[in-house]
């Protein structure tokens, strides 16, 4: 038990989540289509709140335009999830190996000793690769990378904020196949 482990194992956390952030950005954000998509969701969201307000809110063919661009940005947001869902794949990918990693050099080594007990579903996590007899408030690697993961992704989306499109959201979309069904 040393401050020298507990900071190894933070700077593991912080460049294991800087790959796994880099690769998102570079797979993801940096994607010509990616751009090209987010630009043309903004254009026609722009476009429906104009129609949303405009006087003729109420003809037809306004609504019918509408339901047209609500459609257009559902299938935008697919489109992005499908280009996010590479990104989310090498990420996952990248902590598995990560905690593989984190077991092979740290494995069987307590690395710090909690000012406390952990409640009972944390106890298997804080005593993750560590002998059995252990004192339940020492905890291993896992713990720490775990609970140091949470605090850089949290300040990882306030520095590094991600570009969604948006549109309907699903709870949108529920309540108007609910009103179609009433109808």
């Amino acid at each position: 038990m040393s401050v020298i482990l507990i900071l190894q194992v933070l700077l593991y956390t912080v460049v294991v989540g800087l790959l796994g952030e880099g690769s998102t950005w570079y797979l993801v954000h940096r994607n010509d289509k990616f751009k090209e998509v987010k630009e043309q969701a903004a254009r026609t969201t722009a476009q429906l709140d104009a129609l949303k307000v405009s006087k003729k809110a109420d003809k037809k063919t306004t609504q019918r335009q509408i339901q047209l661009m609500d459609k257009q940005l559902t299938q935008m947001r697919a489109s992005v999830s499908g280009l996010q869902l590479r990104g989310t794949i090498v990420t996952a990918v990248i902590t598995l190996i990560a905690f593989s990693q984190l077991s092979t050099l740290f494995g069987g080594q307590v690395i710090a000793r909690l000012p406390f007990e952990p409640i009972s579903f944390l106890k298997p996590m804080a005593h993750r690769g560590l002998p059995e007899a252990a004192d339940p408030r020492e905890c291993g690697a896992l713990f720490i990378y775990i609970m140091g993961n949470m605090v850089f992704r949290h300040f990882a989306t306030i520095a590094f904020p991600k570009e969604v499109v948006k549109g309907p959201s699903i709870w949108d979309q529920a309540m108007k196949m609910a009103e179609k069904m009433v109808d």
